[in-house]
């Protein structure tokens, strides 16, 4: 089945060529010229993947983003924020609240299918294994019903956040560099930079309140999970 991919953009020329790109990379398209107009289209339909305007009139592109990762319909949706907004704030900012990536208009279109593929690949179906429940201490992940949690408790994590934890519960005490996670979640790692890692770091960190300090930082190199909680 073809990946549904939603357009937010209010411009109609940008709006209409990506339309036109993504559709001839054998997306279903489905095109919004604001914030108000997708969130009706994704009650009928979540797409798998939506590429975002920043500013458009009346909800901005930030604020549908904030919506969009606090409704859980959208758990296994992918974000890629495309704007003329370009500072490093603006990056931080729009990654603190839950995108995947960020592009800065104009953009060039075999980049943007480039970032989109790998967004698309982090968001895949989790494969099911005999051994799908892993334990580290209270804190617990199971892979075949993508839950994870502390105890009788469970985080609201999004897929990144779920593989991260992932990554470090089936290795504990092993020092991961931000190189190496960068890798590891980012197929075009060499375009990301280190602040990407540290940012989802603190999500998942708070995410997991008092258990989050399972989760060291390890100064000037990178992260590791203690060994037990």
């Amino acid at each position: 089945m073809d990946k549904k991919i939603a357009v937010v953009e209010d411009e109609k020329d940008i709006r209409d060529s990506l339309k036109v790109v993504l559709t001839r990379e054998d997306y279903a398209v489905s095109a919004y010229e604001d914030g108000t107009e997708a969130l009706l289209g994704f009650k009928k339909d979540v797409p798998d993947l939506v590429i975002l305007d920043w500013m458009m009139p009346g909800i901005s592109g930030i604020d549908l983003l904030k919506i969009i990762r606090n409704d859980s319909r959208f758990a296994k949706c992918g974000v890629v924020m495309l704007t003329a907004k370009s500072s490093e704030l603006n990056i931080v900012d729009a990654l603190n609240v839950g995108a995947d990536d960020y592009m800065v208009k104009p953009y060039r279109k075999e980049e943007l299918l480039a970032r989109i593929k790998a967004v698309l690949r982090r968001y895949g179906p989790v494969k099911e294994e005999k051994n799908d429940l892993s334990r580290l201490g209270t804190v617990w992940i199971n892979k075949a019903t993508f839950q994870s949690g502390d105890g009788d408790g469970k985080f609201e994590l999004s897929p990144m956040e779920f593989r991260m934890l992932s990554l470090f519960v089936s290795n504990p005490g092993r020092l991961f560099t931000r190189g190496q996670i960068l890798q590891q979640f980012w197929q075009d790692s060499d375009s990301v930079e280190e602040r990407a890692v540290d940012i989802h770091i603190a999500r998942l960190r708070e995410k997991m309140g008092k258990a989050g300090k399972l989760i060291e930082t390890i100064r000037g190199l990178g992260y590791r999970v203690r060994e037990s909680s």
